[in-house]
């Protein structure tokens, strides 16, 4: 399945989800501040579908903890910590056997599952969605998740948090 995650420029969304025909499927709504985040991921019907909070740890590291559901049944699916300056490991993924691979400033990266399979591929795009990031998901049920985590990285980027570029 392929979506376009884009940056908004409304005063209500972060950013769009949008499908492969260009459809808008999920709009981002939430609040950055220096010592946390919440966002919201809402389906075309306006229920929220999954629902990201962050606390920076410092700041530079950021943990983020991901629930999906429909509010009622919602339970947690992964925490994910960012540390964009970290060498070896800037994006960790606990509650799934998923790693990342890539780069979070460049905002190109993949995840990939216990056996090196692609679960979500994210890259910049260049086509009839405008500047935009596409979201490659491998698996139906691992969309919501996959989303959010994308979110996670690129409102890393996004929001402005100053980090150091590691050498060599």
């Amino acid at each position: 399945m392929k979506f376009f995650l884009k940056q908004s420029t409304e005063t209500k969304a972060l950013f769009t989800v949008s499908d492969s025909l260009g459809k808008q499927v999920y709009e981002v709504t939430g609040s950055i501040s220096s010592l946390s985040q919440r966002f919201s991921l809402r389906g075309e019907d306006g229920n929220e579908a999954a629902k990201i909070s962050c606390v920076h740890l410092t700041p530079e590291i950021a943990q983020y903890s991901v629930c999906v559901g429909d509010g009622k049944g919602e339970k947690e699916k992964a925490r994910v910590s960012v540390n964009p300056s970290a060498r070896l490991r800037p994006v960790a993924i606990r509650g799934v056997k998923w790693r990342f691979r890539g780069s979070v400033l460049t905002r190109s990266f993949d995840l990939v599952d216990a056996e090196s399979h692609t679960v979500m591929t994210h890259g910049r795009c260049w086509n009839t969605h405008g500047d935009c990031y596409a979201v490659e998901i491998s698996e139906e049920p691992d969309t919501l998740l996959c989303l959010s985590i994308a979110v996670i990285v690129d409102s890393t980027v996004v929001s402005g948090v100053p980090t150091a570029i590691p050498a060599g």
